[in-house]
């Protein structure tokens, strides 16, 4: 039953594995949601936690965005996720196995984070957990749900490590988003592994949603009084337009006011003229009256030409008076409107200078645009001068690897020459079956052949040569001087110089010794070695030397050999040489030949150097295939070393301080060979050779591609 009294309402572990802390939980919340991508995971949760109904569990594969993502699972669950396992944790990890992968949709963080409270009824004051549990992602899941809004929901956040060590290293500090602050203190019960990351709500967040929120009503008013500053600018242009129209008017008035006082003039004018004309006449009344009937109706007429002349100028005076009273009507409104302009004018400046402030603002955000894009447009052009040489180097690539293909299938034709010269051997050994010891060295001949991959048959000559003088003559050729060799090998003595002190007396078994360079620097440093090689020529030097040394077969002789019996086995540019079957028996046996703390070494060509694996592998004919580093390494792995450690060597000494490599590095610079070292059980000893013993477990040794890629790329971001 959920807890009441408990401090969270809802806690949300999202990557919670098999076995999340469920207890402490149900004392901490009193709604508890495990999710994690892992589909059998969740299954057993589900049973186990039946009838618990404040427990939710739920499968999910959890990214920022919503797509058709891919879930890797590994023998180990920290390394699950959305990614593989890049290189060099593998290197540090080397038990690590990918199991299998599944293509499912995604589901976005801030998406589960609100269903789970929304499902569980949590209110926005309670306070509820989120525990993040997935490696690399926690970083961007983070950024999502604050981006979302749906961070601030949670007032604790707990970013927990991932579980290798490297894999957190390499991932590097989280930025703490704004609405978070810490570290806090853990919550009361519960336990967290080392490097965890307690935050909680930030107590300035509230705050600071509030000067948010403001701030979004302050641009939303500022874009209403920018749409109000259009309309007003819109009225002010039509008023001003009426306005104009009303001057127009009444100019026109004017202009006809003016026409109808020159006419009321030229009436008043007229009438002065015939009042005048009246008055002479009176005059000529009196004079003649004879004239006077003829005045009188010239008289008359001119009364009803004065009498129309003054209705018109009635007329006249009326509508000059609408138009005068028209005018001062218009005047008005106009001195209305021209005051009501005034008030709009002032309003449109007091929103232009705002506007013009915000038009600063968007000025200042343009050139800042302006500058993150031309950024952009140098990190393209970088891109596109990285993408061209990457496909030429793909080309070149391509090239190697038909190249490569070419020398297989002429490897392929020497390999069935050999079937030939093996059967001609067989007719050549019946026919001369009646001398023994031609017999004998016929019969050796072949056994070299089975285990040997010659480029074709010899000719049979009067005098046979000396037994297994060929493969001397060709490890002298190409296999280097004895000097260099015991150079080489001197790389492996911290390792094996802390185990013969632990278990003093007990020798170094080294298989396929040949020349004895590796149990001559043992002798030199005091540590007794023995050595079995089934090439009597090659056994010839280490006779001159008195080093202790058998002809015979290997894995026999290995086969033969008590229980923890050697400190060391070594098998130095063996492993290229034998079937992999055999070579499994080989380390199974060793496993069991082995002291506790004994050593496994076996070197070989590493084929990770193109010119090696396409080429110079094939120089020595009885080299049957290249094995990569994660196969030779995963062997003493499967067959219960304890630890196993990849070493990378014969290297050019100047590539370590390059910057930057080019092509003709690419192809021929990683480190040529390679060997993995297994011990059966880690021991360690507080003496000198205990102490290097532990350095050299912990260096690093050699350059793989994956290291050159990625300080080349180092290279091209500094640069930037």
């Amino acid at each position: 039953m959920p807890d009441h009294n408990a401090s969270f309402h809802t806690l949300i572990h999202l990557g919670c594995g098999e076995h999340p802390e469920i207890d402490t939980y149900a004392q901490l919340a009193e709604q508890i949601w495990l999710i994690d991508a892992d589909g059998q995971a969740i299954d057993a949760l589900q049973m186990a936690l039946a009838e618990r109904v404040n427990v939710h569990c739920c499968q999910a594969l959890v990214a920022t965005q919503e797509y058709l993502g891919t879930f890797y699972r590994y023998n180990l669950a920290w390394a699950n996720g959305l990614t593989l396992i890049d290189e060099a944790t593998q290197r540090i990890y080397p038990g690590l196995c990918y199991v299998e992968s599944t293509r499912q949709p995604t589901t976005t963080v801030a998406a589960l984070a609100a269903q789970c409270l929304s499902q569980c009824g949590a209110e926005a004051s309670t306070a509820h957990m989120l525990l993040l549990d997935v490696g690399r992602q926690n970083h961007e899941l983070l950024q999502a749900l604050e981006d979302s809004g749906q961070l601030s929901r949670f007032s604790h956040v707990i970013l927990l490590p991932a579980g290798g060590q490297a894999w957190y290293g390499e991932a590097g500090p989280i930025a703490i988003p704004p609405s978070l602050h810490g570290p806090a203190k853990v919550p009361a019960g519960l336990s967290l592994p080392e490097r965890t990351r307690v935050l909680e709500r930030h107590p300035l967040l509230q705050e600071l949603q509030r000067y948010r929120a403001s701030a979004q009503i302050q641009r939303q008013a500022s874009d209403q009084l920018e749409q109000q500053l259009a309309e007003v600018r819109q009225q002010h242009d039509a008023q001003a337009q009426a306005l104009a129209e009303i001057q127009r008017q009444f100019e026109e008035c004017s202009r006809e006011r003016d026409n109808q006082a020159a006419r009321v003039g030229a009436l008043v004018q007229e009438r002065d003229t015939l009042q005048q004309q009246l008055e002479e006449r009176t005059q000529e009344r009196d004079t003649s009256a004879k004239a006077r009937g003829e005045t009188e109706r010239a008289l008359e007429q001119a009364q009803q030409a004065e009498q129309q002349t003054r209705q018109q100028l009635t007329e006249l005076t009326r509508k000059h008076d609408e138009q005068v009273a028209r005018v001062e009507t218009l005047a008005q409104e106009c001195d209305t409107v021209q005051q009501q302009l005034e008030e709009r004018t002032q309003q449109r400046d007091g929103l232009w200078h705002k506007g013009e402030t915000l038009t600063q603002e968007r000025d200042t955000l343009q050139q800042q645009l302006e500058e993150r894009t031309q950024q952009r447009d140098e990190l393209c052009h970088k891109g596109e001068a990285l993408t061209q040489e990457r496909d030429e180097l793909k080309h070149q690539v391509d090239e190697l690897a038909r190249q490569r293909e070419d020398a297989l299938h002429q490897n392929h034709l020497n390999h069935e020459a050999l079937k030939e010269a093996h059967q001609i051997s067989a007719r050549l050994t019946e026919e001369r079956d009646h001398l023994h010891q031609e017999l004998q060295e016929a019969k050796s001949f072949i056994h070299k052949l089975s285990h040997r991959v010659p480029s074709g048959a010899e000719k049979p000559s009067d005098t046979p040569p000396p037994q297994d003088g060929f493969y001397r003559a060709f490890e002298d050729r190409f296999r280097g001087s004895r000097e260099e060799i015991k150079r080489r090998v001197q790389v492996y003595l911290p390792f094996v110089a802390a185990v013969a002190e632990r278990n003093p007396n007990v020798p170094v078994l080294d298989l396929g010794c040949g020349r004895g360079e590796w149990l001559e620097v043992l002798k030199q440093a005091g540590i007794a070695g023995e050595g079995i090689d089934q090439n009597a020529g090659m056994l010839e030097g280490c006779h001159e030397l008195g080093l202790n040394v058998t002809q015979g077969d290997a894995i026999t002789h290995l086969q033969q050999q008590s229980d923890a019996s050697y400190i060391c086995i070594s098998l130095m540019h063996v492993v290229e040489h034998i079937p992999f079957d055999t070579l499994r028996l080989v380390v199974e046996q060793a496993r069991r030949v082995l002291v506790p703390d004994g050593v496994l070494i076996m070197e070989t060509p590493n084929p990770e150097n193109v010119m090696v694996g396409s080429c110079n592998f094939y120089t020595d004919p009885t080299h049957r295939n290249p094995l990569p580093p994660p196969l030779l390494a995963f062997l003493p792995e499967y067959y219960g070393f304890e630890r196993v450690k990849v070493l990378r060597l014969q290297e050019l000494p100047a590539l370590h301080d390059k910057l930057h490599y080019d092509i003709n590095d690419f192809l021929t610079g990683v480190s040529p060979d390679y060997a993995v070292l297994a011990q059966a059980q880690h021991m360690t000893m507080d003496t000198p050779a205990g102490q290097q013993e532990t350095t050299a477990w912990e260096a690093e040794y050699g350059i793989s591609l994956h290291y050159m890629m990625q300080k080349n790329a180092q290279g091209v971001g500094e640069s930037e």
